[in-house]
């Protein structure tokens, strides 16, 4: 007897095997598409259930507020005119204000100031640096801020030198935590491109995330250098749980589109366990209309 007489083809022996691995691929194609489909309605269940759990934080949020005690002012607007008798007085009245409201008030007077105008400012600008108080360096900022409010204040370009200087050598002295801090980097911010050589001052306050001022910080290097990526290291300061990562949030809107920042709070309230957060992130989405 001849061996092809007792031995298999070897064509059929392969034609066994290729139809075994093809049902195997299509059984497997099959339940992959059953895991895709189940992993796919469970995530849109997830989804739906936060969105839930959100809207009715929020609603809980509104229905306090409307049931708070406290009534509602209304604030009055009035306007100051510049009444120093000098330079000399205009500067003893910026230490005794006290409210930032008033501070503002008198920024806005100094912008109706005549032949006054530059001494006053560069009065300010050695007051950031040798004045003691906090108070009084805060005063400063929030009164040069406003020499920046459009239309801007004519004349004020020739200070920039001075004034960027003066608020670089402050930051490095003033208390991270400080209000004149605060307001001097915002001060930068609304001198924009002009505050260029406060850069590495502001650099320094970005690379620490728990800076009380690396979210302001972050936002006013943004407006001095438009090249600068200000959107990618706000979601780092979120994602690092930054003091300040509220106003974060609301200046990424400005930088990034809604769906996108809706995206990263629905992520930020998934990751947090505790109450307090997520009624904290259900409002801020509400106060930002996502």
């Amino acid at each position: 007897m001849h061996d092809s007489e007792t031995r298999p083809s070897r064509r059929s022996f392969f034609q066994i095997k290729i139809s075994s691995v093809l049902f195997l691929l299509f059984a497997i194609g099959l339940g992959l598409g059953w895991w895709s489909d189940h992993s796919r309605l469970d995530e849109q269940l997830t989804e739906a259930q936060l969105d839930r759990e959100i809207q009715g934080r929020q609603i809980a949020i509104l229905k306090a507020s409307t049931r708070s005690p406290f009534p509602v002012f209304v604030q009055r607007q009035w306007e100051v005119t510049y009444s120093a008798k000098s330079p000399g007085h205009f500067i003893e009245l910026i230490h005794q204000i006290e409210s930032v409201s008033n501070a503002e008030a008198w920024g806005q007077a100094l912008r109706k100031a005549t032949e006054d105008y530059d001494p006053n400012i560069k009065k300010l600008g050695q007051l950031l640096v040798t004045a003691p108080e906090e108070r009084t360096r805060r005063n400063v900022c929030i009164v040069l801020r406003k020499q920046y409010t459009p239309p801007v204040r004519d004349g004020i370009e020739k200070h920039h030198a001075q004034l960027v200087e003066s608020v670089s050598d402050m930051l490095k002295l003033s208390h991270p935590a400080g209000t004149d801090t605060h307001q001097a980097i915002l001060l930068l911010g609304e001198m924009g491109t002009a505050a260029e050589g406060s850069v590495p001052a502001l650099e320094a306050i970005i690379r620490d995330d728990q800076h009380p001022q690396a979210v302001f910080a972050t936002i006013a290097l943004g407006k001095i250098r438009p090249q600068f990526d200000a959107s990618s290291r706000l979601i780092e300061l979120i994602h690092a749980e930054n003091v300040a990562w509220q106003s974060a949030v609301l200046a990424l809107l400005q930088l990034r589109t809604p769906d996108e920042v809706e995206v990263l709070l629905t992520d930020l309230y998934y990751e947090k366990k505790n109450d307090a957060d997520r009624d904290a992130i259900a409002a801020l989405m509400m106060e930002a209309g996502l």
